[in-house]
C-alpha cells in the first residue's frame, strides 16, 4: 500500500507537495498531474482556514505580518516561477522562512491593534455576526484582530460627537479612539454654537463677486470702509422755518471680527460728519462704537460681554429745549453689559447686568446762553434674568424679568427729585435659523417709580429687538424696535416714554445693483404733561457695485416732525450722491 501524502495547508505547500509526489517512480504522470490540480484547488481554502487560526493568536499574527512571503513569490527549487502549467519535474520543497524574533503585541502602538474592538465594525460583516473571543490583554481589554492583515476589510468606527461614520484611521488621527495618537488640546475643544452659521456666511461671501473680503491679520478679519457724499436738503437746521442748502458728508467705518475656534470678539467703529454751506453751527458730528465678546467656558456655559459709546444731537424742536434754541444739546450714551448663560438641553438660563450712562452737553439759545441740559445726566443700573425654552438653531420663546435703579447727578431736576426704582417683564422669541431668520423680538410692560417727591410714575408697554429675515438670496428685510424711558427738564413731568420702530428692505435687482427702501416711526410721550412728539421718515436708495472695493450710490429721504404743543412742526427732504471705498 502506498503511503498517503501529507495534507496541504496552504497554496505554496500544496504546490510543493504535488511536485514531490509527481517525482516518485511509483506514480504515473497522469495521476500526478491530477493530484496537482486537486491540491492547487484545495490549497486556498486550506490556507484561509490556516489564516483564520493564525488571526486568533496575536503572537503568530504579528509573526506572519513580518515574515510571510508576498503573494505570487512561490518558485520551484530550480528557480523557475510557477506560471500557467505546473512543473511536474522532481523538485525539492521550498525551505521554511528563517525564524524571526516575535514582537510583543502588547507593546505595539498600531492604532488598529490598540483600538477598542467594541468601536470597530468591518465593512460587509452583518451586525449580528458573533465575535470570536481572543486572549485578554494585561489592561483588561481585548485586542482587535479583524484588521490585522492588509487583506482584512478596513474597519469603521462611529464618531458620536460629530455624528459621522468613517475609517478608523481618520478618527484615530483626531484622537477619538483610545490608544491612538492625540492632537493638541485646542483641536478637541468645544466649538462656538454658531460655527455652522459662520461657515455659511463665509461661503456666501466667497461666492459673491462683489462682497467685501476685508484684511486678515492673525486671528482677526478687518473690514475698513469710507463713504463720501454731497447733495441738497430743504431744511439745514431741521427746525421750523429752516433754510435749504447744499450739504456734504464723510462717514468712515471699521469693523473687526475674530476667527477663533473658541470664543469670539467683534468690534464696531462708525462715524459721520454732515456739513452744510449755509450755517456751520448746524454741522453735525455723530459716531458709534461697540464691542461684543463671548467666552466659552464649556459646551453649555458662556459669558457674554458688550460695550458701546454713541453720540448724537437732539432735535432743536424737542420740548426739552427752550423755544429760542439755536443749537440743540449733544447726547452721549455709554453702555456696558455682562451676562452668564447656562444652556442645558431645552432650557437656557441667562443672568445679566447692564450699566447705562447718559450725558448731555452743549447747546445754545439765540441770545448765546447755554441750555443747561447737564442737569439731566443720569446713570441706570439693570439686573435681568431670562429663561429660554427650545432646541438650539430654532425659534425659542423666552421670558425675562428686570429690576432697575436710575440715579441723577443732581438731587433736584427742575425743582423735583427724580431718582427712580423700576421693574419690567418681557415675553419674546429668539430666532436662530441661519441666514433665513436671525435675531430676537420681545414685548412687555415696564415701570419706573419715583423714590421721592410727588411726580407720577413712568410706565408703558415695551417693544424691543432686532430681526433679519431673508426670504430669498436676493431680498433681506430688517426690523428694529426699541423702547426707552428718557429724562426731561419739564417741571411737571418725570420723563418720557420713547418708542422707535424701523423696517428696511434691500433687494438685488442684479448681482451688482441693489435697491433699498425703509420707513421709521418714533413716538415720544411725556408722562404727566399731556405732550406728544412724533417723527416719521421715508428713505430709498440705489447702489451700484463696480467691484469688491468700489460702490456708488444715490440716496433720498423725507422726514416730518410733529408736536402736540404746536409751533414746532417741520419737514426735511434730502438727496445725496456719493461713493463708497472699502477693502
Amino acid at each position: 500500500m502506498h503511503q498517503r501524502p501529507p495534507p496541504a495547508t496552504s497554496a505554496d505547500d500544496a504546490v510543493s507537495t504535488a511536485s514531490a509526489v509527481a517525482a516518485r517512480p511509483r506514480w504515473s504522470r497522469p495521476a500526478a498531474f491530477a493530484l496537482a490540480l486537486v491540491a492547487a484547488s484545495a490549497g486556498p481554502a486550506l490556507g484561509q482556514s490556516r489564516s483564520d487560526d493564525d488571526l486568533r493568536d496575536p503572537l503568530r499574527r504579528q509573526t506572519l505580518r513580518t515574515a510571510a512571503p508576498k503573494p505570487g513569490a512561490a518558485r520551484t527549487a530550480t528557480g523557475s516561477p510557477l506560471r500557467g502549467s505546473l512543473d511536474t519535474r522532481r523538485a525539492e520543497p521550498l525551505p521554511e522562512p528563517a525564524p524571526t524574533t516575535p514582537v510583543d503585541p502588547l507593546a505595539t502602538t498600531d492604532p488598529l491593534v490598540d483600538a477598542d474592538p467594541a468601536a470597530l465594525e468591518p465593512i460587509g460583516r452583518p451586525a449580528s455576526a458573533p465575535r470570536t473571543p481572543t486572549t485578554s490583554r494585561a489592561d483588561g481589554r481585548t485586542p482587535a484582530t479583524d484588521a490585522a492583515l492588509p487583506s482584512a476589510p478596513r474597519p469603521m468606527v462611529l464618531d458620536a460627537a460629530a455624528g459621522r461614520r468613517g475609517p478608523v484611521e481618520a478618527i484615530t488621527r483626531a484622537g477619538m479612539v483610545k490608544g491612538g495618537p492625540t492632537l493638541p488640546e485646542a483641536a478637541v475643544q468645544p466649538r462656538p454654537r454658531d460655527i455652522l452659521a459662520d461657515k455659511r456666511d463665509e461661503a456666501e461671501i466667497e461666492n459673491d463677486d462683489y462682497a467685501q473680503l476685508g484684511l486678515r491679520t492673525g486671528g482677526f478679519t478687518w473690514l475698513p470702509a469710507v463713504e463720501a457724499s454731497a447733495g441738497w436738503t430743504s431744511n439745514v437746521a431741521t427746525r421750523t422755518g429752516g433754510a435749504s442748502g447744499t450739504v456734504y458728508g464723510i462717514a468712515p467705518e471699521l469693523l473687526g471680527r475674530s476667527g477663533w475656534s473658541r470664543h469670539s470678539l467683534e468690534f464696531e467703529l462708525r462715524g459721520a460728519y454732515l456739513g452744510n454751506s449755509t450755517d456751520h453751527d448746524y454741522d453735525k458730528l455723530t459716531f458709534r462704537t461697540g464691542l461684543r465678546g463671548r467666552v466659552d467656558l464649556g459646551d453649555e456655559t458662556t459669558v457674554d460681554i458688550k460695550g458701546g459709546w454713541s453720540r448724537d444731537r437732539q432735535s432743536s424742536s424737542s420740548a426739552d429745549n427752550p423755544a429760542n434754541t439755536v443749537v440743540p444739546a449733544t447726547v452721549d450714551t455709554k453702555s456696558l453689559s455682562l451676562g452668564l448663560t447656562r444652556d442645558v438641553g431645552l432650557l437656557a438660563l441667562t443672568l445679566r447686568g447692564d450699566l447705562d450712562r447718559t450725558d448731555y452737553s452743549g447747546g445754545t439759545t439765540s441770545s448765546g446762553t447755554s441750555l443747561g441740559s447737564e442737569i439731566q445726566n443720569n446713570t441706570r443700573h439693570t439686573a435681568a434674568l431670562r429663561a429660554a425654552w427650545g432646541s438650539k438653531s430654532s425659534i425659542r420663546p423666552f421670558a425675562e424679568l428686570q429690576a432697575s435703579k436710575r440715579d441723577y447727578d443732581d438731587a433736584l431736576v427742575a425743582g423735583s427729585p427724580r431718582d427712580t426704582t423700576g421693574a419690567a417683564i418681557k415675553l419674546g422669541v429668539l430666532a436662530d435659523l441661519g441666514p433665513k431668520l436671525r435675531g430676537e423680538l420681545s414685548t412687555g410692560w415696564g415701570l419706573e417709580r419715583m423714590d421721592k417727591g410727588t411726580l407720577p410714575d413712568i410706565s408703558g408697554w415695551l417693544i424691543d429687538g432686532s430681526l433679519v429675515w431673508s426670504p430669498t438670496r436676493l431680498t433681506s428685510v430688517k426690523l428694529d424696535a426699541r423702547t426707552s424711558f428718557d429724562a426731561t427738564t419739564l417741571a411737571n413731568s418725570p420723563g418720557a416714554v420713547t418708542r422707535t420702530l424701523a423696517i428696511g428692505v434691500d433687494h438685488a435687482l442684479r448681482p451688482q445693483l441693489v435697491a433699498s427702501a425703509g420707513v421709521a416711526l418714533t413716538d415720544k410721550r411725556y408722562v404727566g404733561a399731556n405732550l406728544r412728539e412724533d417723527t416719521w421718515s421715508l428713505s430709498s436708495g440705489l447702489t451700484y457695485k463696480i467691484d469688491r472695493n468700489v460702490r456708488t450710490f444715490v440716496k433720498g429721504s423725507f422726514s416730518r416732525f410733529t408736536s402736540s404743543g404746536g409751533g414746532s412742526d417741520y419737514d426735511a427732504a434730502t438727496v445725496m450722491v456719493g461713493v463708497r471705498l472699502q477693502r
